[in-house]
């Protein structure tokens, strides 16, 4: 899994068909991954896959825990991250999502 993570923060976007929110200001990204059952986030230098359900657009915030560095998610992180996963499906997904 971490190598996976890996690949994508240094996996160039050009050519993708997933939508990828990629803010230059805050320095971070996010871009879904896998089957669509996966949501790949960039803070910095520090990554996390987050566990969601592709046909209700549903986060799972129970994985939303440790950055690829195996650092702990604080729970002030954890808030900034689901802020941000929301702001992501509302403007590149033209969705609300659904946080469980």
């Amino acid at each position: 899994m971490i190598d996976y993570i890996r690949s994508l923060k240094v996996e160039t976007i050009e050519g993708l068909v997933s939508r990828v929110e990629i803010n230059k200001e805050h320095n971070y990204k996010f871009r879904i991954v896998s089957r669509g059952d996966q949501l790949f986030h960039q803070d910095g230098d520090r990554a996390l896959l987050i566990q969601m359900n592709p046909y209700d657009y549903a986060i799972y915030t129970k994985s939303i825990n440790n950055w690829d560095d195996g650092e702990k998610i604080t729970d002030q992180e954890k808030e900034l991250i689901i802020s941000r996963v929301k702001d992501y499906f509302k403007n590149f997904q033209d969705s609300d999502v659904k946080i469980a």
